[in-house]
């Protein structure tokens, strides 16, 4: 409100606001965020993040974020969508080795040598974690840890080669497979293998089986069938909104119709499964047996149910699991009439990592009469 007329100062100046023009704009405002340079905030702008600061006005990468890992016993499948910037092996599971004696990749392992000790001492190829890898982690026990460190873009690249690729997942929600999976490449994936659980595009962008969606933190085995052999290259988020798939019900089974987790399982779909020309009753159990060991168990939800099929690995509590080139045996408990019949079919061999399309098993039931009889002897012609 200079006035070039006045002579006298009448204490009646009004300036300027600091860093500010007349009108109220920045001097400086680099990244055009309408906050002036001198008055930006450097910190954590992820609300999201352990360290959000609202303060913040300019994120400076410091965000640091954390994902609880469950750990139950025996083997389980597993990913990271955060990792610190340290990704050793050692590093990463440095609060629960104790009770970790083993950690498989795709082509890579490691041992714990100091298992069920504080010291602990990983030999073995497997040195460090990937943020687009999955792993099989062994546990001694229920335990439960974080990991804190930086989130996993949702850009990241995966390339996955024909065949059987272990992956993550590298978001913290659940997100259902045909949403997940850019359409671009979709097609190229023929079954998504998890923890006991799998699924088979049956016709294109339609899923069939047990398992309904990704989940951070859970690892898969993405089944690839390229025309040419060649690899395919994608990111998850495919320029969407990422969608929180809808939870499937299921019915829990009885400890005794559950077989333990292996690193190597196969799937066999099947369409139709009759006993005496009628379909099964949803809620019987289907369940797969090596000689006399329980290998595998599904509860029937219909056609292309899928029955899981474990196979021996190195555990040594899985010495009586099914090996490669045998084929398993398939029986289902009718849970109405309390018994158990054998299915016959053409059943494949069992082969790690494989899904399996059967079109048709079928049964008979036994009935075993309540009273007998001997009926009259049949006359002899030559013995009148």
């Amino acid at each position: 409100n200079y006035n070039p007329e006045a002579t006298e100062d009448d204490g009646s100046c009004i300036y300027a606001e600091e860093f500010y023009d007349c009108d109220g704009n920045c001097l400086s405002d680099t990244d055009g965020d309408l906050v002036c340079d001198e008055l930006e905030v450097a910190g954590c702008t992820d609300e999201e993040a352990n360290n959000y600061n609202p303060d913040a006005t300019e994120d400076d990468g410091s965000c640091i974020y954390n994902q609880t890992m469950s750990l139950y016993d025996g083997q389980n499948l597993k990913s990271f969508y955060v990792l610190p910037d340290d990704n050793a092996l050692d590093v990463v599971l440095s609060d629960v080795c104790i009770n970790v004696s083993q950690v498989i990749g795709a082509g890579t392992a490691a041992i714990n040598q100091g298992f069920g000790t504080e010291n602990c001492d990983w030999v073995g190829s497997l040195n460090s974690i990937s943020r687009t890898s999955g792993y099989w982690i062994k546990s001694l026990g229920y335990q439960s840890f974080e990991i804190l460190g930086d989130i996993t873009d949702p850009e990241t690249i995966y390339t996955l080669q024909d065949g059987a690729n272990l992956i993550s997942f590298p978001y913290q929600a659940e997100v259902g497979i045909s949403t997940a999976i850019p359409d671009t490449v979709e097609l190229y994936f023929t079954g998504i293998i998890g923890e006991g659980v799998a699924s088979q595009q049956n016709s294109p962008f339609n899923w069939v089986g047990s398992l309904f969606s990704f989940a951070g933190g859970d690892g898969y085995w993405a089944i690839i069938d390229t025309p040419d052999d060649s690899d395919i290259s994608f990111s998850f988020s495919n320029g969407e909104v990422v969608r929180i798939a809808e939870e499937e019900e299921t019915i829990e089974l009885p400890d005794y119709f559950i077989a333990e987790q292996s690193t190597k399982q196969a799937f066999y779909f099947v369409e139709t499964i009759e006993i005496d020309n009628k379909p099964l009753d949803e809620g019987d159990v289907l369940l797969a047996y090596h000689k006399d060991e329980l290998v595998g168990s599904r509860v029937y939800n219909g056609a292309y149910t899928d029955i899981p099929v474990m196979g021996r690995d190195e555990s040594l509590e899985l010495v009586n699991y099914i090996e490669e080139g045998i084929v398993p045996t398939f029986k289902v408990y009718k849970i109405k009439t309390d018994e158990l019949v054998e299915l016959h079919g053409d059943i494949p061999e069992f082969e790690n990592n494989q899904i399996f399309m059967l079109d048709y098993l079928s049964g008979t039931l036994i009935e075993i009469p309540e009273v007998y009889s001997l009926a009259p002897a049949y006359p002899n012609p030559f013995n009148p």
